[in-house]
């Protein structure tokens, strides 16, 4: 009796090259059996049955499924917590933790659509256009972070078809002068360390985390200064973060106002003036303004609305537009002028006057 032995193929290796088996029979009939069976086994039989079907490869591996919440928090870590200023880091977490994770946090990442994002930023259409770009521009960053990664081949926000629906600029209008004296005459009811918290804001233009960083060594009587050097943040959790200030130009000298000199007595000789021995915790903080606020009436005012009032008085009061740079701590003066510093009704007025007399004299 003969023997048929016939070599055929029967899939491919993780090279792509063939993976061969031998096969023995009593006939050619026998073999063709053996074949298809052997065909049949490995998924080979689709080649005949559909010759137009493309032939088998190497086996693609699944892509892993992984949420948004899961990948975001990884990127924060390992690429923003260690490398980004402490503000920009708390910013970020706001927004993810306030805006982007309760919207995407279980979906897949590769679940995500354009008409997705879009209609992310529609449900939020009441809130500023700088919002929306921010929190648009932050999806973006882990998104094309994912893409790299393999997760998805495109990512979604970087369509040209999103559109941000707001307009609306975010604008903390400075306090009328006569609320914001008010508040002063308030203050003297406050206990003395939420008096000298609440006096501080408002007579420096310091920002919140300035205020909170700033320690007794940093009050320069002898030549009427303070000088700011670090600053305060809560980017993770409630425990405080003593860095460096927001921007290079943070790092300055600003006026000593001879009231709020009064109001810093009896001083110390080191600590931190608002915390002592550490700076304000998050909830600390959020306590003491909640006391204030019950206390007085701050006319809706918070901690930023003080420092915008402060630089608009010290424009009105006929400082130059380097001087109120300086104080602000901005890089550019355009920050300071078409943000921080809004005119008065007053500053019309007086403007009006002025032309009247250069008119008429």
């Amino acid at each position: 009796m003969s023997v048929e032995r016939r070599k055929v193929i029967i899939g491919t290796n993780d090279d792509g090259s063939p993976v061969y088996k031998w096969l023995k029979a009593s006939s050619q009939d026998e073999m063709n059996d053996f074949i298809v069976e052997e065909y049949i086994k490995s998924g080979r039989i689709n080649e005949f049955i559909n010759p137009s079907a493309p032939q088998a490869t190497k086996e693609e591996k699944p892509i892993p499924v992984v949420t948004f919440g899961e990948y975001a928090e990884q990127w924060m870590k390992l690429y923003k917590v260690t490398t980004c200023k402490k503000s920009t880091i708390m910013k970020y977490s706001t927004d993810l933790k306030t805006q982007i994770l309760p919207a995407f946090s279980t979906w897949p990442v590769n679940k995500i659509t354009t008409n997705d994002i879009q209609q992310f930023l529609n449900d939020r259409k009441d809130k500023a256009a700088k919002s929306l770009r921010g929190y648009r521009a932050l999806i973006k960053q882990i998104l094309d972070s994912a893409k790299e990664d393999g997760l998805i081949t495109t990512n979604p926000a970087d369509s040209q078809r999103i559109q941000i629906p707001s307009k609306k600029k975010e604008e903390r209008v400075a306090l009328p002068l006569d609320d914001f004296k008010q508040i002063l005459h308030q203050a003297d009811s406050l206990a003395p360390d939420d008096k000298r918290f609440l006096v501080l804001l408002m007579f420096t233009g310091m920002r919140r985390g300035e205020a909170l960083g700033l320690r007794w060594e940093d009050i320069d009587v002898a030549n009427n200064l303070i000088h700011i050097r670090r600053s305060v943040t809560h980017p993770v959790g409630n425990q405080p973060i003593v860095g460096s200030t927001k921007t290079d130009n943070g790092t300055r000298d600003i006026p000593l106002d001879p009231y709020l000199l009064e109001v810093l007595k009896p001083m110390k000789k080191n600590g931190y003036i608002i915390g002592d021995k550490k700076p304000y915790t998050m909830t600390k903080f959020n306590t003491t303004w909640n006391r204030i606020k019950k206390k007085i009436d701050l006319h809706g005012a918070t901690p930023h609305v003080l420092r915008h009032s402060y630089l608009t008085y010290l424009h009105s009061a006929g400082a130059s537009d380097k001087t109120l740079q300086t104080i602000a701590g901005h890089s550019q003066i355009s920050t300071t002028l078409n943000i921080y510093v809004h005119s008065t009704k007053d500053d019309v007025a007086k403007a009006g006057e002025t032309m009247h007399k250069v008119l008429c004299a």
